[in-house]
């Protein structure tokens, strides 16, 4: 059945399921924006949170300070699709630069001995091609003339904490040397426009990293283990560990920290 083909005659309600494991790492959560008109399109809300966090593995008796360096929020769309031009963090290209061009003309003035002298005239363009006259007579003085030329770029290019990229998915991130994600980075804004191409259909938000986007601080640890003195990479294999094992999931090469879901629930209304 299609979006044209839907009774009308029936309450609709979206259902939302989040998945936020006991952290204070990161909470997600999607919901249908208040002043969309229509279950078939609607803009999407997307409140995304990041913190830092505390892990303790037990086993061992060490804390480690975990927080987020760079994250990717991804939306996988059954049954429906994202409108063209409604994302929100779009980097747009502009096909033209400005430019200011500025030019400085110098003349210099020098004077010669009485009762004769010469005029010299010299004129070059980065060495291309000269020419050069000298005129004889009863002049005092000798002229020359420059003219420098340069340009000077003047576009300005902002840098985004949140950037709409290819295949569905936003990059989460601080300017460099402004250091980890703590706060709220999507929550105001409709993230894009939703249109059903079908009855039934369901959208799923991801929040995810890659390792290397991890920032791993080791807190406490048992000075009788030797192995922690080894190379800090060795933290981020137990820190995976223990994420995985609190609940969070591996998507490919990328941990996800959380997720949101929301379909459409139809019930049809009291006569």
């Amino acid at each position: 059945m299609t979006p044209d083909t839907v009774d009308y005659r029936v309450n609709v309600e979206f259902k939302i399921d989040n998945f936020n494991p006991k952290s204070l790492f990161s909470e997600l959560n999607l919901s249908c924006s208040p002043d969309s008109s229509s279950h078939q399109q609607f803009d999407l809300i997307v409140e995304l949170r990041c913190s830092e966090d505390i892990l303790s593995d037990d086993e061992y008796g060490d804390v480690f300070s975990v927080s987020l360096k760079r994250g990717f929020f991804e939306l996988d769309l059954n049954g429906c699709e994202i409108m063209a031009g409604t994302r929100y963090g779009e980097h747009d290209k502009s096909s033209t630069i400005s430019f200011k061009v500025s030019k400085e003309e110098i003349t210099r003035h020098s004077k010669k001995g009485e009762g004769g002298g010469a005029i010299s005239t010299g004129f070059s363009l980065k060495k291309l091609f000269s020419v050069n006259a000298s005129i004889s007579g009863g002049c005092d003085a000798a002229i020359s003339h420059e003219s420098v030329c340069s340009r000077i770029n003047e576009s300005e290019e902002a840098v985004r904490r949140v950037t709409a990229l290819g295949g569905n998915t936003w990059e989460i991130s601080e300017p460099e040397g402004e250091g980890v994600l703590r706060g709220r980075y999507l929550g105001d804004e409709n993230l894009c426009n939703i249109k059903a191409k079908k009855k039934i259909y369901k959208v799923i938000g991801y929040f995810k990293c890659l390792p290397k986007d991890l920032s791993v601080q080791l807190k406490k640890s048992s000075t009788n283990m030797h192995f922690l003195r080894r190379k800090f990479a060795v933290n981020y294999t137990r820190v995976i560990n223990l994420l995985l094992t609190k609940g969070f999931e591996k998507k490919g090469d990328y941990l996800v920290i959380s997720k949101s879901s929301m379909r459409p629930i139809y019930r049809r209304k009291k006569k």
